[in-house]
């Protein structure tokens, strides 16, 4: 009887960590995705005034965005974005869309701003039809 009683234990506590696990999981994909909508529905223009690397170790992550002449604003894009950006362009960021502007002497250039991969792109679609997500 004891053995059956153990047996029902074991079963129930498994099925209880099983469920706490994919509840767990569905709660942290959804606050990312409410996270990258925060993101991506952003909107600033500015001048770049700095790369950065939060860190302080290793390569750049980061730009520093001066807004309105007075105000600094840290954004973290995609680093192929990043890559191409210097000091001293002038960015816009459109509400609403994962793409961001940059202004050289050359002319402008759209790049992508945050990485989103299928599935976070179909999530957000759904769920936010009023993101513009396409290239």
């Amino acid at each position: 009887m004891a053995s059956k009683v153990r047996t029902y234990y074991i079963i129930i506590i498994s099925v209880a960590i099983f469920g706490l696990f994919f509840t767990c999981e569905y709660i942290t994909d959804r606050n990312i995705v409410i996270l990258k909508k925060d993101i991506i529905s952003k909107t600033y223009s500015g001048t770049v005034i700095n790369k950065v690397s939060p860190n302080r170790e290793g390569e750049d992550t980061h730009l520093e965005i001066l807004i309105n002449g007075n105000n600094k604003y840290l954004v973290s894009p995609i680093q192929s974005t990043l890559e191409k950006m210097n000091i001293g362009d002038s960015v816009y960021k459109p509400k609403n869309e994962n793409f961001i502007y940059m202004y050289k002497e050359k002319g402008k250039q759209r790049l992508e701003y945050i990485y989103l991969n299928e599935k976070m792109k179909k999530e957000l679609k759904n769920n936010y039809p009023e993101l513009n997500l396409n290239k």
